[in-house]
């Protein structure tokens, strides 16, 4: 019987496949920029025209954060990053061929532009959202200081590829060439990612949570009010839960709305000492 991977092996993965996911969603974001000056003779438009198909996709990015928001309260985050990643793979497809059909290709190409946004908008806060479920509190900064790394150097790689592949071949291969590369990584995220460790059979990450003295008087005051006998915390056991189907905003600093992950935190106290897992 073959042995289960340690969490250490599994925290691997996982840095590994959402660090090359949103390195992915960049190969097929930055190579728009890079392909545009040729689409000014290819679809034979002026720079007002390219204007629009810009701001096409930043309204449909910003719209995405809060369709993004909604939609992960009821989906799992691995299943929307991988629709998320496989639509931004086909609308790059789309967009290549749309550089081929001359004037008539603009409005396709707006159309892809837009479907493309949305998709992109479930990049950075459905990988943040699975890092969180992995990583302690106390790791979090060193680890996101080397993870970080992927919309810096991902950028970086995306618009040199998009670069060569315009040189060597067509715009439509900026695009094209993109979607190979998000293939790929659609496949390694399938393969290796895991929303959480409950999700694998390991143990889910617990960490105390410090509680003040406000924190009591508060939550005796409240009991008071509602006509409760509020017991000592020294000597209750006391289970509470978030409400339901919500958890904590991880977001980052190209967000404009949180993201609300499905599932709920069970945080019980134990003489004024709390301890949470996600569940």
């Amino acid at each position: 019987m073959s042995q289960k991977p340690s969490a250490t092996v599994w925290r691997v993965r996982i840095l590994s496949t959402t660090w090359l996911s949103y390195a992915g969603f960049y190969f097929c974001r930055k190579n728009f920029a890079v392909a545009k000056s040729s689409l000014l003779t290819s679809l034979q438009i002026d720079r007002s025209d390219l204007a629009h198909l810009v701001s096409a996709y930043l309204m449909a990015y910003m719209l995405g954060q809060f369709l993004t928001a909604f939609t992960s309260r009821r989906f799992a985050t691995r299943t929307l990053l991988l629709t998320g990643m496989g639509v931004t793979l086909l609308a790059n497809i789309g967009m290549g061929f749309t550089t081929l059909m001359g004037p008539a290709g603009y409005w396709p190409l707006l159309l892809f532009n837009i479907v493309n946004g949305f998709a992109q908008s479930t990049g950075w806060p459905g990988n943040i959202g699975v890092l969180g479920n992995w990583l302690k509190r106390d790791d979090r900064g060193r680890v996101m200081a080397v993870w970080a790394t992927c919309y810096q150097l991902g950028s970086i790689f995306a618009k040199s590829f998009a670069a060569l592949m315009l040189a060597i071949a067509s715009a439509a291969w900026s695009f094209w060439g993109a979607s190979i590369i998000m293939l790929g990584v659609w496949v390694l995220f399938y393969l290796f990612q895991r929303d959480s460790p409950e999700d694998v059979g390991l143990d889910p990450i617990i960490e105390p949570i410090e509680s003040t003295d406000s924190d009591a008087v508060t939550d005796d005051a409240m009991h008071s009010t509602a006509g409760h006998h509020s017991p000592s915390r020294s000597s209750s056991h006391s289970l509470q839960r978030w409400p339901e189907r919500s958890r904590p905003c991880l977001i980052g600093w190209d967000s404009w709305v949180s993201c609300s992950l499905g599932g709920h935190q069970t945080a019980s106290s134990v003489g004024g000492a709390r301890t949470s897992s996600w569940a």
